[in-house]
């Protein structure tokens, strides 16, 4: 449990920071949460977070707040019902993806990535855990420790 108001479920990944499938206990709603382990500038982060949560771009995942805990800072996004690409690619069980596919998901990427640069952020981290595919097979990146604004 986290500041007493998201509970933890399933670990989805680790980068620069862990991601997990949790719950907002006020309202129920399911979200993502990033826990920055690392030490590292809380000031910045915090402003990254605020700049990412202005964020209109369907290629995005929205962030929902930030906070401390126990030290360290996390960042609270909505879940969108997807996996993380890295966890897409494992369940092909060795085959590739189809090629159409592999296009969509770099082609949604790119956008997101755009859409955050025209608000001044660059993101740093893409990877298999940070950009994920939704239920309707749109990728959608994840904000995570490594943005700069």
């Amino acid at each position: 449990c986290i500041d007493a108001r998201f509970t933890l479920g399933q670990k989805l990944g680790r980068a620069e920071a862990t991601v997990w499938r949790g719950t907002d206990m006020s309202s129920g709603a399911a979200v993502v949460i990033v826990e920055h382990s690392a030490v590292g500038d809380q000031d910045a982060r915090k402003r990254e977070a605020a700049v990412a949560s202005n964020m209109t771009c369907e290629h995005h995942v929205p962030v929902l707040g930030i906070g401390e805990w126990d030290g360290r800072t996390y960042v609270v996004a909505e879940d969108v019902h997807g996996e993380p690409v890295e966890q897409v690619a494992r369940t092909c069980k060795g085959q590739m993806l189809d090629e159409d596919t592999i296009v969509e998901v770099a082609r949604d990427v790119l956008q997101g990535l755009a859409a955050a640069e025209e608000v001044g952020l660059v993101h740093g981290d893409v990877c298999g855990t940070t950009v994920f595919v939704c239920s309707d097979n749109r990728a959608r990146v994840l904000y995570l420790a490594q943005a700069r604004a």
